[in-house]
């Protein structure tokens, strides 16, 4: 999401004095929200490590799939894609790029490996980001996972197959 300062100084500037205050009412709702969050997110042991959860004979059918994708190819960071059961977009909140959605129902192994996931972790994941690191040198930079078109009462699943990489979590 981009903001041109420009209108929002018009906005700001004929907007009523009872528009202003609510305005101010709601960014101080909002800071306090956001307030309380992270503090929660420090306080709280949010990541578990859980190996070989995933069912292994899939493990071929889930890489086909991806492989299938056509990622480009770029040594230095992740080549994605946005997989979902919507048309709505992912939008990286702070770099702004749009991964238009592409139909989830195309790719029964991953279907399959969400449904195995939500099914034993009582989740309702319906969407998937996937990432390719072509290289051991490709990386994805540092980032937190608050897009607003998910779900914060959802876990996130990171489903890693192939070559070792460190993730690094941050709080």
């Amino acid at each position: 999401m981009t903001f041109d300062l420009k209108d929002i100084f018009n906005q700001l500037t004929s907007a009523s004095l009872e528009d202003l205050k609510k305005l101010s009412k709601d960014l101080k709702r909002l800071a306090n929200s956001t307030e309380k969050e992270l503090q929660y997110r420090k306080s709280t042991d949010l990541v578990d490590y859980i190996p070989n959860c995933f069912n292994l004979t899939e493990k071929d059918l889930v890489l086909g799939e991806c492989e299938s994708m056509n990622f480009g190819k770029c040594d230095s960071k992740a080549s994605s894609k946005w997989l979902s059961s919507t048309e709505e977009p992912y939008i990286f909140t702070d770099s702004n790029p749009v991964h238009k959605a592409v139909d989830i129902k195309k790719f029964p192994a991953i279907c399959r490996a969400m449904a195995s996931f939500n099914k034993r972790f009582n989740t309702n994941n319906d969407s998937c980001l996937v990432l390719k690191y072509t290289t051991s040198t490709t990386t994805t930079r540092l980032h937190a996972d608050d897009e607003l078109n998910l779900d914060q009462s959802q876990s996130i699943c990171n489903l890693t197959i192939g070559s070792s990489r460190v993730i690094k979590f941050l709080t």
